[in-house]
């Protein structure tokens, strides 16, 4: 049996549906509508912080700013005045350490003059006899052939010797204004620095001495009797010895009998010390009441020269003296 449709019921549904899809369409439109646009602005403005609000934080920030700039100028204002306080200090303090160190090398220098004491020029007719040998260049066998090998600049600087010279000045400032000095330097030979007796004040404002003092250069071998020979000691009554050590040569025709001579270049303590009696064997012969005054300088290796030269030297009252090697 066939179904009657009922056209009533469609018409109605179709309705519906027009109906809606306007509702939706109405919806839309009014979104875009301006009132809405207009809503929208004044909620986002309401959002935002009122515009006066951020010009006075701009403001503070900007007066924060300025006042942590005027404190950075000043920190740095002070601190440039602090550096030049210390730069001002720190030369004040190397001006007071060199007033300091002057001081303390002047009262050095007199500690030294106090330890030549005893050792006095104080005979008239003094013969300062300044050993020039090549041991004089340094204070050990090594160093000393390092310095024999180097330029006669550089031996002219041996701190060693330099000691000795001012040794030798010492001595003849220290002398009475009425003794009469006579200086020589030995070595091989014995050379006069000095023409003859002199007066200190002679000899210290002589110029052709103090050049020869300052021409000096340490060389060759140690020869005492040789200088004996030289220097013609019978008037003699004083001699002051600046030396290092014993002799490395002598009489030729003694060598052959001293024991150790003829080991080849190296003198033997035995050698030495048999060179050093002939020497003073010689020298009592021509002028047994001359007084041996000593000033001993360190040398490594000649522990006998002590021994030998104060005997010598308190055999008629004269001084005797070791310099150690930090002798200032």
């Amino acid at each position: 049996m066939r179904r009657n449709t009922n056209s009533f019921n469609l018409s109605f549904i179709d309705i519906i549906s027009c109906g809606l899809g306007a509702v939706v369409l109405l919806l839309i439109l009014i979104k875009d509508s301006p009132f809405f646009v207009e809503q929208e602005i004044k909620d986002i403005e309401q959002a935002l912080p009122d515009n006066s609000d951020l010009k006075s934080v701009v403001e503070k920030f900007k007066s924060e700013n300025n006042e942590l700039s005027e404190l950075i100028s000043t920190k740095k204002k002070d601190l440039s005045e602090l550096d030049e306080k210390i730069t001002e200090e720190l030369k004040n303090k190397n001006i007071l350490q060199k007033e300091i160190s002057s001081l303390i090398v002047s009262d050095d220098e007199e500690e030294n003059k106090n330890f030549l004491s005893s050792c006095k020029l104080d005979r008239d007719k003094t013969l300062v006899l300044l050993d020039s040998s090549a041991s004089m260049l340094d204070y050990n066998f090594v160093d000393i052939l390092k310095a024999k090998a180097s330029s006669e600049e550089i031996k002219q600087q041996s701190d060693k010797f330099d000691t000795a010279k001012r040794i030798l000045e010492w001595l003849i400032q220290q002398a009475e204004d009425e003794i009469r000095i006579d200086v020589a330097t030995f070595s091989g030979k014995a050379t006069f620095l000095s023409d003859g007796l002199k007066f200190k004040k002679d000899i210290i404002n002589n110029s052709d001495y103090l050049k020869k003092i300052s021409e000096i250069i340490p060389n060759g071998e140690t020869n005492l009797y040789k200088a004996f020979e030289d220097l013609n000691l019978e008037n003699y009554r004083s001699i002051f010895f600046i030396t290092d050590g014993l002799p490395t040569s002598g009489n030729g025709s003694i060598s052959q009998s001293i024991r150790g001579c003829n080991t080849g270049s190296l003198v033997s303590s035995d050698c030495r010390e048999g060179y050093f009696t002939d020497a003073f064997s010689y020298l009592n012969k021509i002028n047994s009441r001359i007084q041996i005054n000593t000033i001993l300088m360190y040398l490594e290796g000649d522990p006998r020269a002590s021994i030998r030269f104060s005997k010598e030297s308190w055999r008629n009252r004269g001084c005797f003296i070791t310099i150690p090697r930090i002798w200032p």
